[in-house]
């Protein structure tokens, strides 16, 4: 063709198609707009998005936005916050809440004409693709079939996507779509990049700044420089491989001056830019009256952490101290054994945890039996190799009394990121210690690595804070106080940190091999509450055989938790001082009656779980406490928290009782409850003299965006445990034999301690999640069915049963079509005939005996791949494998595998209808490549083969055969 140019023809015409296409699927769209959309995975009713507000907002990248395009009021909160007030109430859903900026996609055609201007047709681009409700699994796979690939979820329903222009504009159509909207380079930057405030720490020469990269997972570092050296101001950048990989993708490290970050962002592999990470340091007995440890450790139960190992994770390298080295494991031996404060350090640590006092009574530590596995620093600061490494070795608590050197606080970054996919992923806790630099500055002032969701962050009470102990003789009673070196929260989205503070003022701590010391720091406090994790851990063992899960660990140390400060959690003491004493009778009520004081379940997008609990006359202070282990978030989100869960309390007469919730912008200020907290994975209600009678305890799967969550909740008043209730979940529930099905009992409600499994096959099995394979039993139907039932019990042998159908098909090979030839003739009742061959190799080595009966199936395959099959008739296999009468015929050759059919006159057969419900009709003069499918089916298996067919003939005859 003159003047054609395939070049040409991607870059220019075919974006120009596929806008025209959007344009007009954004036309279809509208007619939608206005009603209520239905979601399929939860049929819950939610508002379909309306026309863009009337207001003066920018309106850029097929969105309108807090920020201008040139970049004013880039990573401005108070201007996100007006913008998002500002939006009608059933839009606010769908904002997209970034650091950056806050902005709302809208479906206009003026506003999305630009977003493939630049990209060639067949390029992949990444954009924001907002949906109407969190996807469903099989959303996902139509996304997934039309090229579109989900990378990383951000906010308000809307992911960051990539695939090439033409799939993008068909997820545009589709009905569960709401918008697609552009990425803007600096949303990708951490706030100290964009302002360029570079921390001493990343500076190079006083010309560079040495940044971090995260990459879409995937990306190689060639393929990454490709994209940055495209750019000529970059050309000469060298980039390497981070030494600490991330969560969220690729990490690499790069140096280049301050205002090239943008220009770093604008590869379409780049997900994130932050500066590179800080150095790290340490945080600077028993005086343990505080938090009730002596009650539980020297009386009563004597608890000691016998049977729990812990991970302590030091820059130094712990002396061998005679009250704790016989216990001590060196998984890591390269610790810092040269520089004193290091060592010393280290070894007030381990003391503080486990020293059994033997030597120095004074510096008893809080779990003086546990087992110390001892890691280093060394081989990555901020790394989370040996807290994995530690959960496999049984130890699921881990204590950090180390932090980086900071100057900014408040942020969720990618090191944040790393260690809550680590928590979450290895089910374990770790105990961090808070800030504590020599500023004045108090609130806001908790820093990522601590402020991460899920770990514990801990800071330090003065010798006057008191959990309380009631039972004490005379009583002691609670009171605040909260060392002088000690820093605040929240985190900027809202985050309640720190989580718990606990003694860290003057205390007296193991140095050297067999002498004290006495120092004080959030390095101290912190393991005073690692020791009594363990000791929780070695009680809810002994009571359960099992340690507890780090979702319900975490509810029981904060739901036992003294309230000291305001009240509900605080900026200053989190959700209070820690209370062994509170914490082991949490656990021990469980058990001692038929009432508990936690529960655990799990609940998916829209889901709700609720739980009575029979509050008595009297009763002076009811608390519960929700947590729950989330997914690792995306930095450049302004909310770390990618899952949703809400809890509500509600009383006998209807009243509603929200948790609390802390305002990061006004950080002194009392916690509120007058609303759902959307910010924690940590809730915790309080009402001050209950109304008595049964309350209800209601969690809500507010929003998540996939799978399932767990949660744990943890009550201060015991309640009637829920009636068990069995629940089956298996995958698949049919298929073809040999079905192997995964099934999974661990939904089940109640306090349940067996799970027994009848497959109903004859077998049976133990265990919440177990798998079973069904074998197809020979005989003439072509699927069999077979129930399986879950029996669940709990503590109080209360049992409730349950069941599921799994349907298992007799298995098919895939025979080799051969031959089909048919005469058709229209005018006459009687000569046309049908000749079908296939073979099949299985049937030389397993013949079907003789008396078997086979059964011969054809019909057209339709388009969407769903057989439409007429049984034509079934046969009985004599001793030469053959059947034949003046109708039919069948003959099967055991040398070749062949089997022969044909079908000689209509009766009994109605062939010419066969014919038409192939498509041929009398008035048709040809028809080509129609698409049959054979089947012939014995007792046990099913041969299919797949026939592509050509009918040609005129004037009501015709010949029907093979397509060459």
């Amino acid at each position: 063709m003159p003047g054609f140019s395939p070049r040409k023809y991607a870059l220019v015409v075919m974006p120009i198609l596929a806008l025209l296409a959007l344009a007009s699927l954004l036309i279809l769209r509208a007619h939608r707009e206005n009603a209520p959309v239905q979601n399929r995975s939860n049929a819950q009713s939610i508002p379909a998005p309306a026309k863009a507000p009337e207001k003066s907002w920018p309106r850029w990248g097929a969105a309108i936005n807090s920020a201008q395009y040139d970049g004013a009021s880039f990573f401005d909160r108070d201007a996100a916050h007006a913008f998002q007030k500002s939006i009608e109430p059933k839009l606010r859903a769908y904002i997209v809440d970034l650091n950056a900026r806050s902005f709302l996609p809208i479906i206009s055609r003026q506003d999305t004409r630009d977003l493939f201007s630049e990209t060639a047709a067949t390029a992949n681009i990444t954009l924001y693709l907002q949906f109407l409700n969190h996807p469903t699994v099989e959303q996902r796979e139509v996304l997934e079939k039309m090229g579109v690939e989900l990378l990383a979820y951000v906010s308000g329903y809307a992911w960051i996507a990539r695939g090439n222009s033409q799939a993008l504009t068909e997820a545009a159509a589709l009905p569960f779509v709401r918008a697609l909207a552009q990425i803007d380079p600096r949303d990708k930057l951490q706030r100290d990049v964009f302002l360029q405030h570079t921390p001493p720490y990343a500076q190079v020469d006083g010309t560079l700044v040495r940044y971090q990269l995260i990459a879409v997972p995937g990306t190689s570092r060639e393929t990454l420089a490709a994209q940055l050296h495209a750019n000529n101001a970059l050309a000469d950048l060298q980039i390497a491989s981070a030494r600490t990989p991330s969560v969220l993708g690729p990490r690499f490290e790069i140096a280049a001056r301050a205002g090239f970050a943008e220009a770093l962002a604008r590869a379409d592999s780049v997900l994130f830019v932050e500066h590179a990470a800080p150095p790290v340091a340490p945080r600077d007995a028993t005086t343990d009256s505080s938090s009730n440890i002596a009650v539980v450790r020297d009386a009563g139960d004597q608890l000691d952490g016998t049977g729990i190992n812990v991970a302590i994770r030091e820059l130094g390298k712990p002396e061998l101290h005679a009250d704790f080295a016989p216990r001590m494991i060196f998984i890591d031996n390269d610790g810092d054994s040269t520089t004193a404060s290091l060592y010393t350090h280290a070894t007030a640590v381990v003391g503080q945890i486990a020293s059994n006092g033997a030597n120095q009574p004074a510096a008893k530590g809080v779990a003086p039996n546990v087992i110390p596995l001892i890691y280093s620093l060394e081989d990555s600061d901020f790394g989370t190799a040996d807290i994995i490494d530690a959960a496999a070795k049984d130890a699921r608590i881990s204590n950090h009394s180390y932090g980086p050197v900071v100057s900014t606080f408040g942020d969720y970054d990618s090191i944040s990121a790393d260690w809550d996919a680590a928590l979450r992923s290895s089910d374990a806790i770790a105990v961090f210690a808070g800030n504590e630099e020599s500023d004045v500055a108090k609130y806001n002032h908790i820093d990522s690595f601590v402020g991460m969701k899920n770990g514990l962050c801990i800071e330090a009470s003065s010798a006057q804070a008191n959990a309380g102990n009631p039972s004490a003789n005379p009583p002691v009673s609670q009171s605040d106080g909260i060392a002088n070196f000690a820093k605040y929260g929240p985190m900027n989205d809202g985050r309640v940190k720190p989580d718990l503070v606990a003694f860290g003022a003057s205390v007296t701590l193991d140095t050297g091999t067999n002498s004290v010391t006495q120092n004080s720091g959030t390095s101290f406090s912190t393991p005073a509450t690692t020791g009594l994790a363990a000791l929780v851990f070695q009680r809810y063992k002994a009571v359960y055989g099992t340690e507890p899960t780090a979702a319900l660990a975490k509810a029981l140390l904060c739901g036992s938790a003294t309230d000291l400060g305001q009240p509900g959690p605080d900026s200053i003491y989190g959700f209070g001082i820690v209370n062994a004493q509170e914490a082991i009778r949490l656990i021990d009520q469980h058990v001692s009656s038929v009432f508990t004081a936690f529960a655990e379940d799990s609940v998916s997008n829209g889901d709700v779980r609720t739980i009575s609990i029979n509050v008595p006359n009297g009763t002076p202070v009811f608390k519960a406490t929700l947590c729950w282990m989330d997914p690792a978030g995306n930095p450049a989100a302004a909310n770390a928290l990618v899952n949703d869960l809400d809890m509500l309390l509600i009383d006998p007469n209807g009243a509603t009782y929200f948790p609390y919730s802390l305002s990061a912008a006004a950080p002194a200020a009392a916690a509120t409850h007058t609303g759902p907290n959307t910010v924690d994975p940590i809730e915790q209600a309080i009402v001050q003299n209950p109304v008595p009678g049964t309350w209800t305890v209601k969690i809500t799967g507010t929003s998540i965006p996939s799978g399932m969550q767990p949660f744990a909740i943890c009550s201060n008043v015991a309640s009637t445990p829920p009636s068990p209730t069995a629940i089956i979940q298996a995958s698949p529930t049919s298929g073809d034999s040999p079905l192997n099905v995964a099934f999974d009992g661990s939904s089940s409600v109640g306090n349940i301690v067996t799970y027994q499994w009848d497959f109903g096959d004859g077998t049976s099995g133990a265990g919440a999640s177990i798998n079973h394979t069904y074998t197809f039993v020979p005989q003439a139907a072509a699927s069999q069915k077979f129930t399986a039932m879950l029996t669940v019990t709990d503590s109080q042998n209360n049992s409730d049963n349950t069941t599921i159908v799994i349907t298992v098909q007799k298995p098919a090979l895939a025979a080799t079509p051969t031959r089909v030839m048919g005469t058709v003739n229209f005018g006459r009742t009687t000569g046309n005939n049908l000749h079908i061959t296939l073979i099949e190799r299985a049937l030389i080595s397993s013949p079907p005996p003789e008396g078997a009966a086979l059964t011969v199936r054809a019909g057209l395959k339709n388009n969407a791949g769903i057989d439409n099959l007429k049984t034509l008739f079934t046969f009985v296999v004599n001793a030469k494998g053959t059947q034949r009468n003046k109708n039919e015929s069948l003959k099967l050759n055991a040398h070749t595998g062949a089997i022969a059919i044909q079908f000689k006159n209509t009766a009994p057969h109605d062939l010419l209808a066969f014919f038409k419900s192939l498509g041929i009709a009398n008035s048709s003069l040809s028809l080509q490549n129609i698409p049959m499918q054979v089947e012939v089916e014995t007792d046990s298996i099913i041969y299919k083969a797949d026939y592509t067919l050509n009918y040609k003939g005129r004037n009501g005859r015709g010949i029907l055969k093979n397509a060459k």
